[in-house]
């Protein structure tokens, strides 16, 4: 892989000084002139690890109300809006704000292209693969995990295909690759293990608090679960530093199932993110209790439910005013492995203590296809929860 196609942690530092997604004061982005003296001045003193860790998180919020504002802003100053490769994501809620990020369009053709020799470094793509020779021995998904109940769909339907994913963002593009061939395959487990290369990307795993509470924070102990920050080493022009993604996992190091397929040679850049989801830890009320999100997940990737897709609607009723929550369940075809409907319906019922004072405001929908749920507005995904009581 060609070090010239990622930029160095100390260029990434120096501009990052220097631009109005870290430095509220400042109006717009540098141009051209600005990095190159930037680059220049940070030449001078190498950053040590602790110049990362002490820049301040980026959080969403923060990132969100800077971009709409140099989105809106249409002077020729600005050079946001500049020769760049706009993604626009609005996440998987009801309730997410669209992101329009710009990355420069150079700055996206050398990402792309690293990225595709990741790609074959990890054995996802090789060359001897033939269009004329088509069929179906492996898939490779993008954007959200998949739970158990998918998976296990996947290969009651397809066999004993490979199941591959990318993982990537508007904000930093792609950066990790799971595959059976690099980390263990557990159809039954709840996280998943991504290969990322720290020539393209930093991972920290900070404190599940530091998410909220505006601190800066140590880095928690390899192998324990936290929330996730990233620093983009492919980001210049706009760049991406100790990004709170929303994520939470843990990092570990390259296993030797991955060191029999990618060569030696690249073994010291590479480390895993156990990857557990997005941070889960609200919760919402419904007929006096307060429902813990992270808990009711839980209950709906119970393997014998077969349920592979869920949506929680939280509404009201009027004129009364009550909490109305409504489940929609997409479920596997029926068969010896998963309960029947009732059984199902039985289970989520003691859940959510239904009994006939409240069975007036909850509804449980089986549904045939993904057609049947309420999408996101930007994202278009389906939503796990949506909120239109508050």
């Amino acid at each position: 892989m060609a070090p010239s196609l990622t930029y160095s942690l100390g260029d990434v530092l120096a501009v990052a000084k220097i631009h109005p997604f870290y430095a509220s004061k400042i109006q717009y982005p540098p141009d051209a002139d600005t990095i190159h003296a930037a680059r220049e001045r940070a030449a001078l003193s190498p950053p040590r690890e602790t110049d990362l860790k002490s820049h301040r998180l980026l959080r969403k919020k923060d990132l969100y109300a800077t971009i709409e504002r140099l989105v809106d802003d249409t002077s020729p100053q600005n050079n946001y809006r500049h020769g760049i490769y706009t993604s626009i994501t609005g996440g998987g809620s009801n309730t997410s704000k669209e992101l329009f990020f710009a990355t420069d369009a150079l700055e996206n053709r050398r990402h792309r292209a690293y990225f595709g020799q990741f790609l074959r470094t990890t054995g996802l793509i090789r060359e001897s693969e033939e269009r004329s020779k088509i069929k179906i021995d492996k898939i490779i998904y993008t954007s959200e995990g998949l739970t158990s109940a998918q998976k296990s769909h996947i290969s009651t339907v397809l066999g004993s295909v490979k199941i591959y994913s990318l993982l990537g963002s508007a904000e930093a593009g792609p950066y990790a690759v799971s595959s059976p061939d690099l980390t263990p395959r557990d159809l039954l487990a709840s996280h998943s293990g991504f290969v990322f290369d720290t020539r393209l990307t930093l991972i920290e795993i900070l404190p599940l608090s530091s998410a909220e509470d505006g601190c800066n924070p140590d880095p928690v102990p390899e192998g324990e679960t936290g929330a996730i920050a990233q620093t983009s080493l492919v980001r210049r022009r706009n760049p991406v530093v100790r990004y709170m993604t929303g994520d939470v996992g843990s990092l570990h190091p390259l296993p030797e199932l991955a060191k029999s397929v990618i060569p030696e040679a690249h073994w010291p850049y590479l480390r895993v993110l156990r990857l557990q989801g997005r941070d889960r830890r609200f919760s919402f009320n419904w007929d006096g209790c307060y429902i813990e999100f992270e808990i009711l997940s839980a209950l709906m990737s119970t393997v014998s439910f077969g349920i592979l897709q869920w949506q929680a609607i939280l509404d009201k009723i009027e004129p009364s005013k009550e909490a109305f929550l409504e489940l929609r369940l997409l479920c596997s075809k029926s068969n010896d492995e998963f309960l029947p409907r009732q059984a199902i319906i039985n289970h989520i019922r003691e859940f959510f203590h239904v009994c006939s004072t409240n069975e007036h405001r909850i509804r449980l929908m089986f549904i045939d296809d993904l057609t049947g749920f309420e999408l996101s507005r930007t994202g278009r995904k389906v939503a796990t929860f949506m909120n239109r009581f508050n």
